[in-house]
């Protein structure tokens, strides 16, 4: 089982939650960050990963990298830093990659409006429609965003109850 980097990952990265939830990573700092919250009630266990290759993995074991004192914890923002452990999946093509986020984008339009009232969940669908690589998607769904944070796994609260199952 390869660890994340041993498999090689093409960042940016896809990380489609088993909640229904969907991340993208710029690279292995933000991917590697994690709410301890999080961390503690079983994620990013489950998640599926695509880089902009397309090649796919799921985080079949998440450990904490170091310990930290609850002092430092309180310092770092809640952040504990994982290594993961993962599973190789076959490849995403591009036409599934695009259908995935598109719909994401749909079930959350609110999300794309938040820093730019003008942006529309299906002006944002059509731009992904027209991507002709993975990265493109990627950049659409915000890749090339200042705007990352850690991987905080928590349900979407506008999930629908089906989007939350497992």
């Amino acid at each position: 089982m390869p660890t994340l980097r041993e498999s090689g990952l093409e960042y940016p990265v896809l990380a489609f939650r088993p909640d229904g939830g969907l991340d993208v990573f710029p690279g292995e700092n933000e991917l590697t960050r994690c709410f301890s919250r999080s961390f503690d009630d079983g994620l990013p266990v489950g998640v599926q990963l695509v880089d902009a290759g397309g090649r796919s993995w799921r985080i079949a074991a998440a450990r904490k990298v170091e310990e930290r004192s609850i002092f430092r914890r309180l310092f770092s923002g809640g952040y504990v830093r994982l290594h993961y452990q993962l599973d190789p999946l076959p490849p995403v093509d591009l036409p599934e990659v695009k259908a995935r986020v598109a719909a994401h984008v749909r079930t959350y339009p609110s999300a794309f409006a938040i820093f730019d009232a003008d942006v529309t969940a299906e002006g944002v669908c059509s731009e992904i429609e027209d991507a002709r690589t993975h990265l493109e998607v990627m950049e659409i769904f915000g890749a090339d965003s200042e705007d990352f944070g850690p991987f905080v796994m928590e349900p979407h609260p506008e999930a629908p109850d089906e989007a939350r199952a497992v």
